[in-house]
């Protein structure tokens, strides 16, 4: 099953512009080493790493108009920020075009943006392999602490990552997602995401 879901992701990459067909290849690869290491099932993580961007490519309205069609639920923010839309719009297309049933796999493209609350394995190696693929690192370097503690222990490189990325958001006077605090909260109360 995920090999043939694999096969009809790897097709659609093959249509994405390059710069996103590179940075979906460095994330499958960087998700792979982690799940690896981490003894996490490759072969999930390496489907959803390869879904998780199908979508990212497309305009403000294409993403509001796709998630209008795929009755993906669009709140008050997505309508202000549609690319916060490309998770779950992937997950949903995943789940209908290309027949996925695994809710690992569906649930980590969904989440890739924002991370979620009692995250599974999965979600956490895509997550943050999302977010520190070896272009990420280069263009941003405030990330490279993320980056040395992925081998240590993926909790704390996640709070890490969230850490920096509300401190960017909040000097910037930008949007956050709801659903991103959520997350940040779970990893406070918990101490971890165990």
């Amino acid at each position: 099953m995920t090999s043939d879901l694999l096969t009809k992701i790897e097709k659609t990459i093959l249509e994405l512009p390059k710069g996103l067909q590179g940075h979906i290849t460095r994330t499958r690869n960087l998700a792979c080493d982690i799940a690896s290491f981490y003894s996490v099932d490759i072969s999930k993580c390496d489907t959803a790493a390869a879904a998780h961007d199908i979508v990212r490519h497309l305009t403000p309205d294409e993403l509001l108009n796709c998630a209008k069609h795929y009755l993906v639920e669009i709140n008050e923010l997505y309508r202000k920020q549609p690319i916060l839309l490309h998770g779950p719009l992937a997950a949903k297309i995943i789940e209908v075009d290309y027949f996925c049933k695994d809710n690992d796999i569906i649930s980590a493209v969904k989440f890739h943006t924002t991370g979620r609350p009692n995250m599974g394995d999965i979600e956490k190696v895509v997550f943050i392999a999302d977010k520190i693929e070896p272009m990420k690192i280069k263009k941003n370097p405030s990330l490279k602490p993320v980056e040395e503690l992925i081998y240590k222990d993926i909790n704390l490189a996640i709070k890490e990552y969230l850490s920096i990325r509300f401190k960017m958001l909040l000097n910037s006077n930008s949007l956050i997602d709801p659903l991103a605090v959520d997350t940040w909260n779970n990893v406070v109360i918990n101490k971890s995401f165990d």
